[in-house]
């Protein structure tokens, strides 16, 4: 099952790693990235999973407001609904790099297990091994 929400951002569940995939390609912003990261999250919890890959190789640089809204609003309300393993392929772009950097430090730990990785597979190789549902 995979969810375009704009061509920027695919929301997909995969099956041999019972995980949310969201793929995100060039700047994302507002009302896009929400509803994006909202159905992954629904994704989620229908499945009563708790990993979460999050392939930012082609991502650009995120908005403040929309950094401050995914750590205050969307990560509480994630790890409520059972978000325990992310596993985060790392921008090639040093800004949308700044981004990641700036919300993960803002989140802390929170409950979650965080991993960085240069491609896809890597991440997987990680999430597969990480306990969890």
């Amino acid at each position: 099952m995979s969810q375009t929400v704009k061509p920027e951002m695919i929301i997909s569940w995969d099956t041999t790693l019972k995980s949310v995939l969201v793929q995100g390609k060039g700047f994302l912003e507002g009302q896009t990235y929400r509803d994006g990261m909202n159905k992954g999250l629904a994704l989620l919890k229908e499945k009563r999973a708790s990993r979460w890959l999050a392939d930012m190789l082609s991502q650009a640089v995120m908005s403040i407001g929309d950094q401050d809204w995914t750590v205050q609003d969307w990560t509480p309300r994630a790890v409520n609904d059972g978000i325990r393993h992310t596993a985060f392929v790392v921008p090639k772009s040093t800004l949308g790099q700044m981004s990641l950097k700036r919300i993960v430090g803002k989140v802390g730990d929170k409950e979650l297990t965080m991993a960085y990785f240069d491609n896809v597979e890597e991440a997987r190789q990680w999430l597969r091994a990480s306990p969890g549902k």
